[in-house]
Formats: C-alpha cells, structure tokens, sequence
C-alpha cells in the first residue's frame, strides 16, 4: 500500500472528530426527519406510514453515489467481511427482535435518546448492556461453529452481476428510485 500525499494525510484526531461531526449531522437528520419519532416507526412497522422508508431509501441514494465518489477520488476504501447464513441470521434476529420490542433501531435509538426521549434513553441501556453480554458470553461460544455456518466468498455487487462498478450504481439508483416513487404514489 502506498503512503498518501502529505496534504491527504488524516490524524487519529481528525478522523475522530470528522466522525463525531458526521454523527451528530446525522442524529440531526434523523431527528427532523421524524425517525425519531416511535410512532413515525411503529407507523413503519405496521405498514401505515412510509416516511422511515422514504427517509432509508433517500438515504441509501445518496450514501450510493457519495461512495461511489469518494472511492473514485481516493477518499474511501471499500471493505469486505466474509459472508455467512449464521452471521446473517444472528444479526437479523437480534436486530429484528430489539427492533420490535424497543420500536427504535440503532440510528433512531440514538437519535431519540439525544433528543431526551426517556423510553429512548431506557432502550439504549438495553442495547448497551445487550451487546456487552452478547459480545463477553454468547459471541465466544459460537463465533466457531454457528457464526461460521454457510461461509460464502467475499463478492461485492459488481463482482456478482459482472458489471462495472459505475453501472452498479446506476442500476441501483434507479431502483431505488422506482421504489422511492411507487411508494410516494401509492401512500399519498
């Protein structure tokens, strides 16, 4: 790998606090965007309201093309995980489940809590205390045997479609967009 030019080069700091900016950018979006809201979620999750939807998915756009950008200019690297049903299943259920239970996921939790929603608050101790004990008890005994069940290669889309990566994108965009409308339509 080679050294990046003096002028790109990022202190541990820098990219701290470039975080923390981003994050709070974030929690700000998220907040008036109304993901913040429990009944703007449970409205989601009962099929009523589509405003989290149309939030994800605007979202999922731009973070799309930005990255797209930005790996293009040098700025970000991609990074790939190895792939697994036993990851995918575990995650899926503990988020899936937490979701249900709490009405938040991880971003509007967050949000919610900044905002000084006290069910939020309640709800982020349990996801704190929940990840230390998954992390400390649970994730030893089976990082090795289900965790690693149904291991696939590391593929990205356009390694799975054959595509170019700017094709990728705006094959992704457009679908996203056709959803994004379909859904505008349909819930007006």
């Amino acid at each position: 790998m080679t050294a990046m030019p003096e002028q790109t080069r990022v202190t541990a700091s820098g990219r701290i606090i470039t975080g923390l900016l981003i994050g709070i950018a974030f929690g700000i979006l998220l907040y008036e965007g109304g993901l913040a809201n429990y009944d703007v979620i449970e409205g989601q999750l009962q099929l009523a309201d589509f405003t989290f939807l149309k939030i994800l998915l605007s979202a999922m756009i731009v973070a799309t093309i930005g990255f797209f950008l930005l790996s293009r200019a040098g700025l970000a690297e991609r990074k790939t995980m190895q792939p697994s049903l036993g990851t995918h299943l575990t995650g899926g259920l503990i988020m899936g489940a937490g979701f249900a239970l709490l009405g938040y996921g991880p971003a509007s939790v967050l949000a919610a809590a900044g905002a000084g929603y006290p069910d939020a608050l309640a709800g982020l101790l349990g996801i704190l205390s929940g990840a230390g004990l998954f992390a400390r008890s649970i994730y030893p005994r089976i990082s090795g045997s289900f965790l690693g069940y149904g291991k696939t290669d590391r593929m990205t889309l356009p390694d799975l479609f054959r595509m170019r990566e700017s094709g990728v994108v705006v094959l992704a965009c457009v679908v996203l967009l056709f959803v994004l409308w379909i859904i505008t339509i349909k819930c007006m």
